[in-house]
């Protein structure tokens, strides 16, 4: 045998190491492709959960969006009960005080001014002679109207006092003014966040007069308020000018009448309003008024401009002058060009 020459057991062992030393290799291959597998799958699993929590965070964000939603449903609901209670309430208290309940049988005569509660208390009362006078009486008229409507006490507090802060705003050099403070307080925007809807102090002061006998404790007060109102409209009117006097002595109220109450208006029918009437110079403040009325009344009543004549002739001459409706000089909103009659005013219609 040659030196170079190998055995076959030498050779047998060596290839048997050979096989020892590629089995494990091939298990690290194998070892390594599974590896590689389980990084895959791993990695779909994390873009898997990905998926999952942005599913998780739209579910969450629907959820608070229920969550809300149903607080909203709930708070209208609430809502929707306390107008339903108001509305007992004010029923109660218009039926109680007429006796007939609320429908209008226009065949039976109206009450008067003569037959009227507010005629005694108006003859008997003067009016406030300064602002704290003037601001007393607002509060008290506030919150006989929150007892009469089942509004708290706090927020009548709240919006008494809302009316003399825009009021010090207003007129903090003329506090004491209470002819002008009057119709600052007349023409507020201010509202009361009463049943069914936030209403202003000039509905409230109208409401106590239409209401006359059936709320005594808002009528007095009022009654009060009407005194330094009418300073205005009958008392201290200023000189008939074309400034003061409406174009064509035409005057626009925008509003709203249920269909029932449409036949009361007739030519020729004579009859007093029981309260101011505000009207504006321009029609088309008017209109806007008698559009929000009719949105605010969900279409369910019908939508009416008044348009009330003056006579022409009271520009130059005082004899023909209506003696009670004036500019509202010092109003919250100058731009209105609000005219207002005195309560009880006669109107007569001409079609």
């Amino acid at each position: 045998m040659k030196d170079n020459d190998v055995s076959p057991v030498l050779l047998g062992e060596l290839a048997a190491r050979v096989a020892d030393i590629a089995a494990p290799l091939r298990t690290i291959s194998v070892l390594q492709a599974e590896r590689d597998m389980l990084f895959e799958e791993n990695s779909r699993l994390k873009s898997k959960c990905h998926q999952l929590e942005g599913v998780i965070e739209r579910l969450q964000a629907d959820l608070l969006g229920a969550q809300r939603e149903r607080a909203t449903l709930q708070a209208d609901l609430l809502g929707t009960h306390r107008e339903k209670t108001a509305l007992q309430a004010h029923l109660k208290a218009v039926t109680d005080a007429s006796g007939q309940g609320l429908a209008l049988n226009l065949s039976r005569p109206m009450n008067t001014l003569a037959s009227s509660a507010f005629l005694g208390l108006y003859m008997a009362t003067a009016m406030a002679p300064t602002a704290s006078d003037l601001h007393a009486a607002v509060g008290a008229l506030v919150q006989a109207y929150c007892k009469h409507t089942g509004v708290s006490f706090e927020a009548g507090e709240e919006f008494a006092h809302a009316l003399e802060t825009e009021a010090i705003a207003f007129l903090p050099q003329e506090l004491n003014d209470v002819d002008r403070l009057a119709q600052q307080l007349w023409s507020s925007g201010q509202r009361l966040p009463s049943m069914p809807v936030p209403r202003e102090l000039s509905f409230i002061i109208n409401e106590a007069i239409r209401l006359d006998r059936g709320n005594e404790a808002m009528l007095r007060p009022a009654v009060q308020l009407v005194h330094n109102l009418n300073q205005l409209c009958v008392d201290r009117r200023q000189g008939i000018d074309e400034d003061v006097f409406p174009p064509d002595g035409l005057c626009y109220r925008g509003g709203t009448l249920p269909e029932e109450h449409l036949r009361f208006f007739h030519r020729g029918q004579r009859y007093r309003v029981p309260g101011f009437l505000a009207t504006a110079r321009a029609e088309s403040k008017a209109v806007e008024f008698m559009d929000r009325g009719f949105r605010a009344a969900r279409r369910r009543l019908r939508a009416v401009l008044w348009r009330v004549q003056l006579h022409p002739r009271g520009l130059g001459d005082s004899a023909y002058a209506c003696k009670h409706v004036n500019l509202v000089r010092h109003s919250i909103f100058p731009d209105e060009y609000e005219y207002l009659f005195a309560p009880y005013s006669v109107f007569t219609v001409r079609n």
